[in-house]
């Protein structure tokens, strides 16, 4: 109960996300111990913003990055939506402004995610915001995708 309170959000027995498992929420949780100074770099949470006034908002999804940029400028984000509210186009606005607010940050060359083969949701989100598909796969199952940035 705690989490949804610090929220200030309404619990959901839904909760967490498809992906969004423990050894997840445990490195998140890690990354924002040890690393304070990458604030914005870590995990986001989504919230739904029409509620009507005076009552208590609701989760929607998860996301972030699982790093600050490395030496080249890379970085790597993760999401997921609650299934029920999949197909809404919260995925492909949170992806975006991640993109976004990664952009702020002179050192960024490019982001990359990951899908698995059959996950044609978040692969059309991807293609949406002008990801391509790498040629290099890091398993058999899971594709990569990348965005790189041009230099402001």
């Amino acid at each position: 109960m705690g989490f949804f309170a610090a929220l200030s959000v309404r619990p959901t027995a839904a909760w967490p996300p498809p992906l969004l498992d423990m050894e997840a929420m445990s490195f998140t949780r890690d990354r924002v111990a040890n690393f304070p100074a990458e604030v914005g770099w870590q995990a986001w949470v989504w919230i739904d913003p029409d509620v009507a006034p005076g009552a208590l908002r609701e989760l929607v999804g998860f996301g972030g990055f699982t790093a600050a940029p490395d030496p080249n400028g890379w970085v790597e984000i993760g999401y997921s939506v609650l299934p029920a509210r999949q197909g809404r186009g919260y995925a492909t606005e949170a992806v975006s402004a991640l993109v976004a607010w990664g952009r702020r940050d002179p050192r960024l060359a490019g982001v990359c995610a990951h899908t698995m083969v059959d996950g044609f949701a978040s692969q059309n989100v991807l293609k949406k915001l002008g990801f391509a598909l790498a040629p290099n796969r890091p398993y058999p199952d899971v594709l990569r995708w990348e965005l790189r940035i041009a230099p402001a």
